[in-house]
Formats: structure tokens, C-alpha cells, sequence
């Protein structure tokens, strides 16, 4: 049997267990005390803020997409950019 690397099995951790967090912060722009004691249950102080980190960042990336008109199917050349 193959092993798994730990950055693997440390993104498989983080996308189903943080799936809640990572939900309620980007939908709602807010995470519930509950909510964040399950991660914090799950996760150390560090992980949590590369979580935190990783949706920012992904949110700034779509944000700034948005405001210069770039979408996905720009991006992979089907549709000509402005």
C-alpha cells in the first residue's frame, strides 16, 4: 500500500473537518462560537490561521477577478477578455 504525504493527508483533514468553518465564514462573513470550538478541537492555533489565511486569500483572488471582469472561462481563453 502507497503512502499518503502528510501535506495530503493534512489537506484531506482540513477539507473535512473545516468544511463548516470555511462554509459559515465565507457564506455568512461570521463562524458561530460552536462552530469555531469544533475546529479549534481539531486544529492547533497555526492551522487555524493558515485556514483563515487560505479563504482570505482565495476571497481577495475572486474579488479582484470580479472587479477587473475576469472569469473562469476568460481565464482558460473560451471567452476574450474586455
Amino acid at each position: 500500500m502507497r503512502s499518503i504525504s502528510p501535506h495530503i493527508a493534512w489537506l484531506a483533514a482540513v477539507a473535512l473537518g473545516a468544511s463548516p468553518y470555511v462554509t459559515d465564514l465565507t457564506r455568512d462573513k461570521k463562524v458561530v462560537p460552536n462552530t469555531f470550538a469544533r475546529l479549534a478541537r481539531d486544529f492547533s492555533e497555526r492551522e487555524i490561521c493558515q485556514i483563515v489565511w487560505l479563504v482570505a486569500s482565495e476571497h481577495l483572488y475572486n474579488v479582484t477577478n470580479i472587479g477587473l471582469n475576469i472569469g473562469a472561462l476568460t481565464v482558460m481563453g473560451l471567452v476574450p477578455s474586455l
